[in-house]
């Protein structure tokens, strides 16, 4: 099977290049590289950088640091040690996250309106960055923003209540290093406000003092006004204050009836939230490089963390979703919360290795009596904001199929998103109580390949302006990708699916181990018969092409891909799947003569004397599975690594049934035959494989819970061979793709 969008595993790469050339190895999906950099920047002693990227540095409601979170050092065990970090980057994640060793919660608002020196005074939140911010991208200048609080929007303060799904702008005043727009108007531009200098230090760090004097009545007898007084620090020092007034930070003060001296808090039982866009700005027109999320709560946090709403209609703010369709398969989902959400408790964190399936967020599609979930790692978009996270399915949606009629596919392409309540928790460890629920529906996309393997097989490289391979099917029988449209008064037209004359499906498909029935998708429709080009899902007649190949050279088989990729438990399948009975110690190749050019499995005829036994070798590549390929299954046999395809038809269905055996005591009944073609002529469709020799046989491994009952078997998934291709036009380049 050929996944032509998605490289799931990991891919062996070449140690050597070749000139002018690259050589390609294909099975699957192709591996993706990125890479990154940095430029210099020079460090000033209040922490902020001229030149380099621009980032926060921190942020604080003065009790305690809100942003970088914190975790600590994990000892090899996964436990915490005495030693504690900042988050600032996704490795401090990988290196340091378990579930025994959360992030750590932040620190909550006191109830009462006082200082970090427990002085009366106004509730504020401050952010650091590392570079001096351009007042404008922060502040409105219009009169007119004054509803905003004369915020642009790139820094915005709120008030989240997550049951409610309500989220409010907390009514205060922004400052600037010390300076907001207003009060006075500008004379030249009566729709805008002067930026004024409220506040500035004293020399003393714990201590500011008011600036800006506005003269109220005009008259020189009365004292004029500093509406600065109450700003942090102005009415009694507290340590670290003079920070608040940095070119480079941003602060807000809780105000609602423009009069810092009447001292106001947040408000209680809400997250308070400054969220922090890319669209903040340096004075240097450098833009902030990762978006930010501060948030606490006043007081004890009991507010449960939910995922976020937009709307009176309380749409989830999970994209893809509300219905959306024309998607594309590869895609990943984004999820926003409420708050911070401890990642663990939404999933596995990104960090390569396969990951489980996640108790708080389902992703599914297909029909509600085969439901697949799909498993998915997951990965912040910012460290520096744990409400947005980003789910990364382990595979790719299927899809939707081609319009053929008679035929819907619709349960496939729709994904559902479903949320479970008291699963996932916020950094302090409320869980979530609600169940939003919302999908998507899925284009065509790149399409899956599940063609027929060797010795059935011609691999052929196509030239032109779109160079490509493609497969021809010496088999005709298989369950691999195709049209599944079949007509039973007429089973030999053109382009329809042969898999149905199958007489292993026909006849006794039901009994067999596993079943085997009709398909009824492009990705399980079956072959169109012998001598016909596989199709993909979204029924090309090519397996690859470009991009992952420009140019087709020449082709080479290699080995057998189930020495690589199984389905053994535990040592071939490592997530989403295994099979005891698959396991490499009881694949026993018996071989017997079969014919003058052909060795058969001992299981066709027990009594003739072996001619050669191997053990826990590869698959034989004169041998066919049966079917030719095995069809696709959701969920897949295994998810790590991804192996869509079902086992070959097991060899239980040809041992002899109890008392003799532990067997079906069934027959193949696709042999070599007189008219592998069929005479459309007079309707008679393909009745027998184009061999002249028998080369497909019932040797499956066994589908049984314990050791004991699992018998020996000769060919198992992976299916197939490394095949290696020669593009001429990728220069010293070495892609791997996988089935």
């Amino acid at each position: 099977m050929i996944d032509k969008a998605r490289n799931p595993f990991q891919t062996a790469r070449a140690s050597k290049h070749m000139k002018n050339r690259s050589l390609l190895f294909l099975v699957g999906s192709v591996l993706g590289v990125s890479c990154g950099g940095g430029s210099a920047s020079i460090t000033n002693p209040d922490g902020s950088n001229v030149g380099g990227n621009m980032n926060i540095l921190e942020a604080s409601n003065g009790f305690g640091k809100l942003l970088p979170h914190e975790i600590a050092v994990a000892d090899p065990n996964g436990l915490p040690t005495g030693t504690t970090i900042e988050i600032t980057s996704v490795d401090d994640l990988l290196l340091n996250l378990t579930p025994t060793n959360p992030i750590l919660p932040v620190t909550q608002w006191p109830v009462a309106g006082i200082l970090p020196n427990h002085t009366p005074g106004n509730h504020f939140v401050y952010v650091r960055f590392s570079q001096r911010l351009d007042v404008d991208s922060v502040l409105n200048p219009s009169v007119g923003a004054a509803v905003d609080n004369n915020l642009t929007g790139a820094i915005s303060v709120l008030m989240v209540d997550p049951v409610l799904g309500s989220t409010v702008p907390v009514r205060g005043k922004g400052f600037v290093g010390g300076r907001t727009y207003g009060p006075t108007v500008d004379s030249d531009n009566p729709t805008s406000l002067v930026l004024e200098e409220w506040v500035r230090g004293t020399g003393d760090p714990s201590v500011l003092t008011p600036i800006l004097a506005i003269d109220t009545d005009n008259n020189p007898d009365t004292l004029p006004v500093f509406p600065g007084l109450g700003f942090p620090g102005t009415e009694d020092g507290f340590s670290g204050a003079s920070s608040l007034v940095g070119d480079n930070v941003f602060c807000f003060v809780v105000d609602s009836d423009d009069d810092l001296t009447t001292h106001e808090v947040f408000p209680v039982g809400v997250q308070i939230q400054v969220r922090i866009s890319e669209a903040v700005r340096s004075v240097e027109n450098e833009a902030l490089a990762r978006p930010g999320l501060a948030s606490s709560t006043v007081g004890a946090d009991m507010v449960p963390p939910e995922v976020a709403v937009a709307g009176a209609a309380q749409i989830p703010l999970i994209i893809p979703g509300n219905g959306e369709i024309d998607v594309d398969p590869e895609t990943n989902i984004e999820v926003t919360f409420t708050e911070p959400i401890q990642l663990t408790t939404l999933g596995s964190l990104d960090d390569g290795t396969p990951p489980l399936l996640s108790a708080a967020i389902l992703l599914q599609f297909g029909p509600s009596i085969s439901t697949v979930s799909v498993p998915f790692s997951v990965m912040p978009f910012s460290v520096f904001d744990l409400s947005r996270y980003q789910l990364r399915p382990q595979y790719n949606f299927p899809g939707a199929a081609p319009a053929l009629a008679g035929i819907d596919c619709g349960s496939f392409s729709d994904v559902r998103v479903i949320v479970n309540p008291a699963q996932f928790t916020d950094l302090i460890g409320n869980t979530n109580t609600l169940s939003p629920s919302t999908g998507f529906v899925t284009r065509s996309g790149a399409g899956l390949v599940n063609a027929p393997v060797t010795p059935d097989t011609i691999y052929v490289g196509r030239g032109g302006s779109q160079q490509a391979i493609s497969v021809i099917d010496l088999n005709g029988f298989g369950q691999g990708t195709g049209n599944p449209t079949y007509d039973d008064n007429n089973p030999v037209i053109e382009g329809n699916s042969n898999w149905p004359n199958n007489p292993n499906v026909a006849l006794q498909g039901a009994l067999m181990c596993p079943p085997l029935g009709r398909g009824f998708c492009t990705f399980d429709g079956g072959s169109s018969g012998v001598f016909t080009l596989v199709r993909d899902s979204a029924l090309n007649d090519t397996v690859t092409g470009f991009p992952v190949l420009e140019t087709v050279g020449d082709m080479l088989l290699g080995h057998a891909l189930d020495s690589v990729f199984n389905n053994a438990q535990p040592f071939g399948c490592q997530a989403g799947g295994g099979n005891i009975c698959a396991a490499t110690g009881l694949k026993q190749i018996v071989l017997i003569q079969g014919g003058p050019n052909t060795l058969i499995s001992v299981n066709e005829n027990p009594i003739v004397a072996p001619v050669k036994t191997e053990i826990g070798s590869e698959n034989l590549v004169s041998w066919a599975p049966h079917p030719n390929p095995p069809p696709i299954d959701f969920p897949p046999l295994c998810t790590a690594p991804l192996i869509l395809g079902q086992e070959p038809s097991a060899v239980d269905n040809i041992l002899p049934p109890p008392p003799l055996g532990n067997g079906k005591g069934l027959q193949n009944l696709l042999t070599p035959g007189s008219f592998p073609l069929g005479i459309p002529e007079i309707g008679l469709p393909p009745s027998g494989l184009l061999a002249l020799e028998q080369n497909t046989f019932f040797e499956g491994p066994s589908l049984q819970l314990t050791l004991a009952a699992c018998n020996t078997y000769m060919m198992r998934q992976q299916i197939g061979q490394f095949l290696y291709v020669v593009d001429r036009v990728v220069d010293q380049q070495n892609r791997g793709i996988f089935s």
